[in-house]
């Protein structure tokens, strides 16, 4: 496993304001702090900071702590921190695997986390376990036994998951940034980019048909 470079709080809380619009995350030099509205009138948010691994200063942070590291951002964010009991808060180092060049060992096969543990920012992590249980499925059918279905399932998953573990890794270090050079050239060139070269990015991961293919 490989740390991030940054540790993340989250929780899940009752909305006794309004209805957020939709999902929506929030980057600056303090961090970055993402809210999104869930079922029956409850908030799900997440605030991730730079630290050093197992920190012992931040294990310590409580609610009054991240109020007050993140109190210049903009509303709601501010009153979310606020309304959230120190008991619903959950701490943890963001961590990543390493691409790994094999799956497939005799008759061990790597699924899921075990294989490609991602960070959370493309929220791929359960996503890409579920199609490596589909490609999976599909390949024990095919071949009947797993001496060429673990094989066959490598092919197939090693390059997606790699591109997607790699893509997910750069996302949070260009949301992480602390520099102000960096963090104004940062968004000015989002600011500048088309909205259809933004999709784009993100095409693959959404619409590739990974059944049936190699990647």
């Amino acid at each position: 496993m490989r740390y991030s470079g940054y540790t993340c709080w989250r929780a899940v809380i009752a909305n006794v304001g309004d209805e957020p619009p939709g999902a929506t995350e929030t980057w600056g030099a303090a961090g970055r702090v993402g809210v999104i509205p869930l079922t029956q009138q409850r908030i799900y948010w997440f605030a991730c900071i730079n630290a050093p691994a197992n920190d012992e200063e931040f294990k310590r942070f409580k609610v009054k702590d991240l109020y007050e590291h993140f109190r210049h951002y903009h509303a709601p964010i501010p009153g979310i921190l606020r309304q959230t009991k120190d008991s619903a808060l959950l701490q943890n180092d963001i961590y990543d695997l390493k691409p790994l060049k094999k799956f497939a060992y005799g008759n061990v096969l790597l699924l899921g986390d075990a294989a490609h543990a991602t960070t959370p920012n493309m929220g791929q992590g359960a996503c890409q376990a579920i199609e490596d249980a589909v490609v999976l499925a599909e390949e024990l059918k095919r071949h009947g036994s797993y001496h060429q279905a673990f094989p066959a399932f490598e092919q197939r998953r090693l390059r997606r998951t790699r591109d997607i573990v790699r893509q997910s890794r750069a996302i949070g270090q260009a949301a992480q940034l602390e520099n102000s050079l960096l963090i104004a050239a940062r968004d000015l060139l989002l600011r500048a980019m088309p909205a259809a070269l933004r999709s784009k990015q993100f095409e693959k991961l959404y619409t590739v048909d990974f059944k049936g293919a190699a990647f």
